[in-house]
């Protein structure tokens, strides 16, 4: 059984069939239910699963704790320790809660901002391309708490199911591959005092990720200390060599 130590490796279902020593002499569709099997016997969790995708499909192989709710603890943790390199704050993902605070009384509709959404959109990115983070909605810049509650106020979000739901389509729909893309993302909600917030947990994915959102080009976004970067031509060389370091680094072994 080759050691699974670090925080994720990378592989795919040949690779980890190989690696695992499943069932050599079995057939292919054997070999994908003993995969699934071994892996949920052993707590790891595979990412897009077994049963998504084909063979040859780069696959992030993780300890079902880094998919699994933080306890709240940690969120206590990360909020007291303030945002960096793999953690960040948004008040919102679909309203302008600055213009809502200063402008109460307009149509529910003109709160709603696309700059906010690609903000947070561009925060999502640079953790999928970097090494993953956790983004925490529903949280101010200085930590404290404020909820969900302004994003409640637009029908389409109304409440935490149709909010997810409305995450996710975003996510589809401004992403390059986007379906794909939601399998690195896990969505939970959690109380902080009066206040309901959501927890992105987000991992790193082995294939680049684009987001394209209005009339912009897809973008490349990284992380930087506590920022998140638009990446031109120069940079991205950098970008693109530690990235094909660091997934050799996460192979299966």
């Amino acid at each position: 059984m080759p050691a699974v130590v670090r925080r994720q490796c990378v592989a795919t279902f040949r690779e980890l069939v190989l690696a695992f020593r499943i069932l050599p002499d079995a057939g292919v569709l054997e070999q994908i239910q003993a995969l699934a099997d071994f892996l949920d016997n052993s707590g790891l969790v595979l990412i897009p699963p077994i049963f998504e995708g084909d063979l040859d499909t780069p696959r992030t192989l993780v300890f079902s704790t880094e998919t699994s709710a933080l306890a709240d603890s940690e969120i206590t943790s990360l909020i007291q320790e303030g945002e960096g390199n793999r953690v960040e704050f948004k008040s919102t993902f679909f309203i302008d809660l600055k213009k809502l605070r200063n402008a109460p009384g307009l149509p529910v509709k003109e709160y709603k901002s696309d700059d906010v959404t690609h903000s947070a959109m561009k925060t999502i990115a640079a953790f999928l391309n970097c090494d993953g983070g956790t983004l925490l909605v529903g949280v101010e810049d200085d930590g404290e708490p404020c909820g969900l509650v302004s994003d409640h106020l637009l029908p389409a979000t109304s409440n935490e199911d149709k909010w997810q739901l409305a995450v996710r389509s975003t996510i589809e729909s401004h992403f390059k591959d986007g379906k794909a893309i939601n399998a690195y993302v896990t969505i939970d909600f959690r109380s902080l005092g009066d206040h309901r917030i959501a927890v992105f947990r987000l991992l790193p994915r082995p294939t680049t990720v684009y987001l394209k959102f209005g009339n912009e080009p897809h973008v490349l976004y990284a992380r930087n200390g506590n920022r998140t970067d638009k990446l031109d031509i120069s940079q991205a060389e950098d970008f693109f060599r530690l990235k094909w370091e660091r997934l050799q680094n996460t192979r299966v072994t």
